[in-house]
């Protein structure tokens, strides 16, 4: 039996076996604040983030005073969703319990683990609900594990909620009684959300979503609720609900949800016999229990033995990867990252330099077969140890390498800029299209967890609605013969190298493209930097009325940051793009604060997954090229001395 499914059946047997001692449902007493939470997942992350709950979050979020209600998934998952129900005492109690909860050390470290190959979570909907006073109490439960659920969400028509909440209160909800239906949450969206004053949203429970329909077949051919209907509309002047204002989600209850089995913190706390139920953990409740529950633990426990075959496993199928150009940031930050991966290896090298091969080829142990220099590069489509080619060149020639690299069949990992030009860009992704090879751009804080963090902020609107970001990042650049120095091969200057970071972070925090782009360009050395950009300043309108104030130079130390401002506060990161140390804070004087982990890691394992599961990186091609397009407005800004508009 495969270890996810003995891990799951240990639940199960354990909710079986609470059903059978008599342990209660949990009521929501003392609760008044609902919180409705959506998750999309990325593509490919929505069974790791059930595992992130199953695992760690909702233990954590019982730890800190919040009610697990229930966890769902919708039957018809298209968007790879988690919705989730959660409740609180009070909003203040909530708005706590969410700012404990983010500083949790087990919390922090749950979610940089987490997210090592890439973020879970493209996007989180939330809505804040109070209960009608005609719902049922609003309760956990056990029983009927195999429930389907039914999200409801009705739109009044103009100041007819009032009469809605009657039919409902009066009629509508004995009958969905009467007619098998379990009637397990009414709510109405809180005040200062849109939608509050017409919005009734609940939750029902079916035997099975043909047990709905049967059930609703009856209901509406009712004679009562025929009569209630008719008196009610008579009572309004027409429909109480706006046309097509009846939504409906069929939702299936998750392994992990309290609508399945009570929590161990609950059990524990309703358990006479322990006096120190903070103190116990769960080897020691299952290990005070019966022979089966004891069975349940080695269950439960076995997977950590058969988890380590998996990982040897894991290495036998690791991908191999060939860095093309073995500069500085192959030598320091790529090739030791490779020891840090799950499913990466170093397999291959190409190089222009003999000396550079042969000092690789004993440091790493790398066969001869597996070693080329450029003018052998196309052999290396013969090669079946190499899966991915990782270009590490000049950035002029990018497209080069990476359109060889997919006419070779193997896939492409390319490092930013993804291209000197956005034409280049476009070649880059058709040929890797036409070749059915993946490509991915060497986006590393993508990966990062304090980013993240920040775009969580962003998308959660844990600040309120972002109006302002400012970003930069630069540096003083060294010896003035260096590749970065010159057009032919950079394209450009600080802005490509890295002021491209700030234009990322303004684009992931906006969740949005721009679509105005005004610059200014600065020498203090036209000598040196005669050939490319110094230090440049530049501000991007988005569609939502965001405004960005970036800068990036080759100047001067001390710029390696952001900051997003929301009408509630602002967050963000100093340093924000280094390999390490990054660190931030918030207008709540909360550090952001994770463990450190190696970017290029996580950037190269992502895309090995991206590979093996068949799914689109998050740092595709296409991502790329839209920061090409914004490159090259900045260019035209400075040039013409206009505002760029791009569509």
């Amino acid at each position: 039996m495969p270890i996810k499914i003995m891990k799951r059946h240990a639940f199960l047997f354990l909710g079986t076996f609470l059903v059978a001692t008599g342990t209660a449902p949990i009521a929501a007493e003392g609760l008044s604040c609902f919180e409705l939470r959506t998750y999309t997942a990325n593509e490919g992350k929505l069974e790791a983030l059930h595992s992130r709950f199953r695992d760690h979050t909702i233990g954590i979020f019982e730890r800190h005073g919040m009610t697990n209600i229930g966890y769902w998934v919708p039957q018809q998952n298209d968007n790879h969703q988690l919705i989730y129900l959660l409740g609180y005492p009070s909003r203040k109690a909530r708005d706590k319990a969410w700012e404990d909860f983010f500083g949790d050390a087990d919390w922090k470290e749950a979610y940089a683990a987490s997210i090592a190959n890439g973020c879970l979570v493209k996007k989180i909907e939330s809505v804040f609900l109070s209960p009608t006073d005609y719902s049922p109490p609003i309760r956990s439960s056990i029983t009927e594990p195999n429930r389907a659920f039914e999200l409801r969400t009705y739109t009044a028509t103009p100041n007819n909620l009032s009469l809605l909440d009657a039919r409902f209160r009066d009629h509508t909800v004995d009958l969905f009684a009467k007619h098998g239906m379990t009637n397990f949450a009414y709510f109405h969206l809180t005040e200062g959300q849109e939608g509050a004053e017409n919005t009734l949203m609940y939750l029902l429970a079916h035997k099975s979503r043909k047990a709905a329909k049967e059930s609703f077949d009856g209901f509406r051919k009712d004679p009562k609720w025929k009569a209630a209907h008719k008196a009610s509309e008579e009572k309004a002047g027409g429909s109480l609900t706006m046309r097509g204002g009846v939504k409906s989600v069929f939702m299936n209850p998750t392994d992990y949800s309290q609508t399945k089995w009570t929590p161990f913190s609950l059990i524990m706390n309703n358990d006479p016999m322990n006096r120190h139920a903070s103190s116990t953990n769960r080897r020691q409740f299952l290990q005070k229990t019966t022979t089966g529950i004891t069975a349940v633990a080695a269950i439960a426990q076995a997977p950590f033995f058969i988890n380590r075959a998996a990982a040897d496993h894991h290495n036998e199928s690791r991908l191999g990867f060939a860095l093309v150009g073995l500069g500085g940031l192959a030598t320091n930050q790529l090739a030791p990252a490779f020891a840090k991966t799950k499913h990466c290896r170093l397999s291959g090298v190409v190089s222009g330099t003999p000396a550079k091969i042969e000092r690789w080829q004993k440091q790493y142990h790398l066969p001869a077969k597996n070693c080329y220099a450029y003018d052998t590069y196309d052999q290396i489509a013969d090669n079946p140890d190499i899966d991915v080619i990782y270009i590490v060149l000049p950035n002029s020639m990018h497209a080069e390498y990476t359109i060889r690299a997919a006419q070779l069949g193997k896939h492409v990992l390319c490092e930013k800029p993804m291209a000197n030009s956005a034409a280049d860009c476009e070649a880059m992704i058709a040929a890797c299209e036409q070749a059915d090879r993946k490509l991915a751009i060497g986006y590393r804080c993508q990966f990062e967890p304090h980013h993240h963090q920040c775009i969580r902020f962003a998308q959660e609107e844990t600040f309120g609605s972002i109006k302002m970001i400012e970003a930069g990042f630069g540096f003083k650049i060294g010896n003035p013969n260096q590749w970065r120095l010159k057009k032919s091969y950079a394209g450009g200057g600080a802005l490509m190298d890295v002021g491209i970071y700030a234009i990322q972070a303004c684009r992931y925090l906006a969740g949005e493209e721009p679509i105005e782009i005004s610059a200014t360009e600065t020498k203090t050395d036209p000598v040196k930097f005669s050939e490319v950009d110094e230090s440049i300043t530049w501000s991007m309108k988005f569609k939502n009325g965001l405004n960005a104030y970036c800068s990036t130079t080759y100047a001067f130390n001390g710029i390696n940051r952001f900051t997003a401002y929301g009408n509630q506060g602002w967050f963000g990161l100093n340093p924000a793009y280094a390999y390490n140390g990054i660190t931030g804070t918030t207008s709540k004087h909360d550090a952001i604060s994770f463990p450190a982990i190696d970017q290029f890691a996580a950037e190269m394992d992502d895309f090995a997954l991206c590979i093996k599961n068949n799914r689109r990186s998050r740092v595709s091609g296409e991502e790329g090229l839209r920061d090409l397009w914004a490159i090259e407005a900045i260019y035209d800004s400075i040039q013409n001395g206009n505002t760029i508009h791009l569509s």
